[in-house]
C-alpha cells in the first residue's frame, strides 16, 4: 500500500510559521532597542536601531523557510 501524500502538511506548517517569525523579530528587535537605550540614554536610536534590526533578522528567516516552500530547480512541480 503506498503512503499518503502529506508533503502539503509540511508546505502548511512551513508557510504559518513565517507570520510568526516576522512578528517575533520586530518584537525581540523592539525589546533589545529599549534595553540599550536604558543602557546608554541614546533614545529614540536604541528603539529604531532595534526595530530595524528585528525586521532584517525576521525576513532573512522568514526568506529561507520561504526558500524551503520552493521545489528543488531541475524537478517536475505536480
Amino acid at each position: 500500500m503506498p503512503k499518503p501524500d502529506r508533503s502539503w502538511i509540511r508546505a502548511w506548517t512551513i508557510a504559518s510559521t513565517i507570520p510568526t517569525i516576522l512578528i517575533a523579530g520586530v518584537i525581540g528587535g523592539y525589546l533589545l532597542g529599549r534595553w540599550v537605550e536604558r543602557r546608554w540614554s541614546v533614545a529614540p536610536w536604541g528603539m529604531v536601531g532595534g526595530l530595524i534590526l528585528g525586521l532584517v533578522v525576521g525576513g532573512r528567516e522568514a526568506w529561507r523557510l520561504f526558500q524551503q516552500l520552493q521545489p528543488p530547480p531541475g524537478t517536475k512541480d505536480a
